[in-house]
């Protein structure tokens, strides 16, 4: 588990604390996941509408994340899929329909 390798360098780890980090985390990322399902059927609809094609690409969390980038700075949160990324090298992406979790790879 990437997690424990990131979090327990030592191999030395209290698996209750860390089981309830992994509970809070998979909650806030299958909120996330809902939050693109919905966005994700808006966008269809308004594709249908409009006559468009379909996206060649899935809509994901972090293009959601991109949107509120946009906003005046003092208004804007920490992204967590980024804090984890760059605090514990961990690549996320949730889509309406999966949830992926892995070693980020340095390019």
């Amino acid at each position: 588990m990437v997690l424990r390798q990131r979090c327990c360098p030592s191999g030395a780890c209290d698996d209750s604390a860390l089981a309830r980090v992994v509970a809070v985390l998979m909650d806030y990322l299958r909120q996330e996941q809902a939050l693109v399902r919905a966005a994700s059927t808006i966008q269809q609809h308004i594709n249908r509408l409009l006559g468009r094609p379909a996206p060649r690409q899935p809509l994901t969390a972090f293009d959601l994340h991109l949107f509120y980038q946009l906003l005046d700075v003092k208004f804007r949160q920490p992204y967590l899929i980024e804090e984890l990324a760059e605090v514990l090298g961990l690549h996320i992406v949730v889509t309406q329909d999966t949830m992926e979790i892995a070693e980020r790879t340095t390019i």
